[in-house]
């Protein structure tokens, strides 16, 4: 008897991409192709634009803090299913314009549904697939955030550079990803996590490296808000582009963002967890300064596919990471933990940036605070490697 849909890896795998397409793509990064239009139609300024992201942000930070705490009290699938509708109609209800405390506490729910989605699908998907699989697999789930990105971007200027078009564009998306992902989500998950005090704690040999990895992740988060947020309108503003083709080109971040799932995964099955990270930190720092030294369209567009490849291989990595450190039972409390050290360094990066803006400062600007950021987190990854090759730790081999 062949199994039923929602049991079978190809429906587990592709409702990930899904799902996490949704959570970090449509109702997180892929704000930023629309920033341009958002300022050039007049809904927002440039700075009020820097609030909307501060306000998604703050949305998954407090996603992130709590949701552990209420899966312990309501039902996982309602918890779930619940942010797919949340996401939906938060987006299609960006398509009006009734002003930026409307438009904010929209984009605190798309954080929020972001954060549920974020917390328990990655999980849900490694714990339905082989072990073999589970890098890959878990590569592709991550790759997700990219694959709508890439979407969105290239989207945009068929159906119209305009605020409520390309609102209404992701709203139709993310409903599309909601009918997908239904049964997965009904037959995969059930029941409330149980009582914290089942959880497994972390052994004595992996606090370090973990907290160390937890760090660098936050710092990674703070340096990647210029790429997330501005970089579409540095294209448009600071290199001339018009505001559809600076969202063509935002594809190619997109692309990166697609390329950077499979190859953390394809990378740390030959070389370790640990190391792929470090790599993947050289390519963010160089990938940085280019962007910071160059006024070459090409090259600009070029380091921001780069720059996305890294990103996205870190966030796969890390997953994957906290899955060797703790197990499936702990997977979720430790993996919110580790989503919060991230959101934590995105809503101090979007704060900070907005604060430079307002203070004048250009957009270069916040790309040399991104480099010292980025310098930062590479040496708390060293440093977490290090820890992690003391005798007898578990994380030895990062595999």
């Amino acid at each position: 008897m062949s199994k039923r849909i929602y049991e079978r890896e190809w429906y587990a795998a592709l409702s990930g991409f899904c799902c996490i397409g949704l959570g970090l793509g449509l109702c997180r990064v892929a704000f930023a192709p629309i920033v341009p239009s958002l300022v050039d139609f007049h809904w927002v300024t440039l700075a009020e634009a820097g609030t909307l992201g501060s306000a998604n942000f703050g949305g998954y930070l407090a996603g992130v803090l709590v949701i552990i705490w209420i899966a312990r009290r309501v039902d996982r699938q309602l918890l779930l299913r619940g942010a797919l509708i949340v996401a939906t109609l938060s987006l299609f209800g960006c398509a009006w314009n009734f002003g930026v405390v409307w438009l904010s506490v929209l984009r605190a729910l798309q954080g929020f549904a972001g954060a549920t989605l974020m917390t328990f699908v990655p999980g849900l998907v490694l714990q339905s697939v082989a072990p073999h699989r589970q890098r890959l697999i878990g590569g592709f789930t991550m790759s997700g955030l990219g694959g709508f990105t890439l979407a969105a971007s290239l989207l945009i200027p068929v159906v119209g550079t305009f605020p409520a078009t390309e609102w209404g564009l992701y709203g139709i998306l993310a409903l599309g990803v909601t009918i997908f992902a239904w049964p997965f989500l009904g037959a995969n998950v059930r029941g409330v996590l149980p009582p914290a005090n089942q959880d497994k704690p972390l052994e004595r040999s992996d606090v370090r490296p973990y907290v160390a990895f937890l760090v660098a992740y936050g710092l990674l988060a703070l340096a990647a808000v210029p790429n997330i947020v501005f970089l579409a309108d540095y294209l448009h503003q600071g290199l001339g582009l018009t505001g559809a083709l600076s969202s063509w080109l935002f594809a190619i971040f997109g692309v990166g963002l697609v390329l950077g799932g499979f190859s953390g995964g394809l990378i740390a099955h030959r070389l370790g967890t640990y190391a792929t990270v470090l790599i993947m930190s050289l390519l963010l720092v160089g990938a940085n300064l280019v962007t910071v030294w160059s006024r070459s369209v090409d090259m600009v567009a070029g380091a921001s596919l780069v720059f996305a490849l890294g990103m996205v291989a870190t966030v796969a990595l890390a997953s994957l990471r906290t899955l060797e450190i703790v197990g499936h039972a702990s997977m979720a409390k430790y993996w919110a933990r580790m989503c919060a050290g991230y959101a934590i360094g995105q809503l101090a990066g979007s704060l900070l940036f907005t604060r430079l803006i307002q203070a004048g400062y250009g957009y270069l600007d916040l790309f040399w605070v991104a480099e010292g950021s980025l310098v930062a987190m590479m040496l708390f990854f060293a440093l977490s490697f290090r820890s992690a090759a003391s005798p007898g730790s578990a994380s030895q081999t990062g595999s």
